[in-house]
């Protein structure tokens, strides 16, 4: 990726990264995970592959959620992912017949 920026599979191998560190688990995993996730959407926003990543971001953030009696910053981080998720999504209003 660094010797070739310009290449037609940057975009497939960066997300190929993020992939290995999301299946691979474990807390470092998935928050590196989460910021190659993040590079991807931001140097990629129109990839058809994107939503993908938005979605694998909040997966991961649910994974790292502990139990109802423990710390809620992954629960927050998951429903701000969603939230963020939702607001791409156009909305189609069908007309009525």
């Amino acid at each position: 990726m660094n010797t070739y920026p310009d290449s037609a599979m940057f975009a497939d191998a960066l997300l190929a990264i993020a992939n290995s560190y999301y299946h691979e688990g474990g807390t470092e995993n998935l928050l590196m995970a989460e910021d190659v996730y993040k590079n991807f959407i931001v140097l990629f926003p129109t990839n058809p592959k994107a939503q993908d990543a938005e979605l694998k971001i909040i997966a991961l953030n649910a994974k790292m959620m502990d139990g109802p009696d423990s710390d809620q910053s992954y629960a927050h981080k998951t429903e701000e992912a969603a939230r963020s998720f939702l607001g791409t999504i156009p909305i189609v209003i069908m007309p009525q017949s």
